[in-house]
């Protein structure tokens, strides 16, 4: 064999394995792409509602399908994670402890389920969740009284890719 037919053998061999390369990735991205479960298996099959939506119209009591983007989560255990749309904030807690979250969620998506409460805290549950949150302690000594909170108590907790 001359040297020209041994390089065109080299090169398809080498285009063939790039190809199956580039076929292996992207069918690892696609499994990536189905959201991380965590709690029970989801049990609704309604559009879920936005922050604002459910602060707006009175869903306190209501089990809700909820997205929207994490801005906190429990640094200790990931059993709670807050979640913001502007102004309006929203602390959803694990039902009984059942389930946990990755503690690097924050700037993900989450779909959830569950029972939407309006609660007030006291000062010292504030504190502890402001700790767990890994705030500063100049942050946490500026916790004063009660706080009137939204949240809720989650069945199901879906993150999104």
């Amino acid at each position: 064999m001359n040297n020209a037919k041994i390089r065109l053998i080299a090169a398809v061999f080498g285009l063939f394995f790039m190809a199956a390369a580039l076929i292996a990735d992207d069918k690892s991205a696609t499994k990536s792409k189905k959201p991380e479960n965590y709690g029970a298996k989801p049990t609704l099959t309604t559009p879920p509602l936005s922050l604002l939506q459910i602060a707006k119209e009175k869903n306190t009591g209501k089990y809700i399908r909820l997205s929207a983007q994490v801005d906190e989560v429990c640094q200790s255990m990931g059993c709670w994670l807050i979640v913001k749309e502007g102004d309006i904030m929203l602390r959803i807690k694990t039902k009984d402890h059942n389930f946990f979250v990755p503690k690097n969620i924050a700037g993900r998506t989450v779909i959830v389920e569950g029972i939407v409460e309006e609660q007030i805290i006291a000062e010292e549950l504030a504190r502890h969740y402001a700790e767990d949150a890994g705030k500063t302690a100049e942050e946490i000594e500026a916790i004063r009284g009660e706080q009137k909170e939204l949240s809720m108590i989650a069945s199901s907790i879906a993150v999104m890719p």
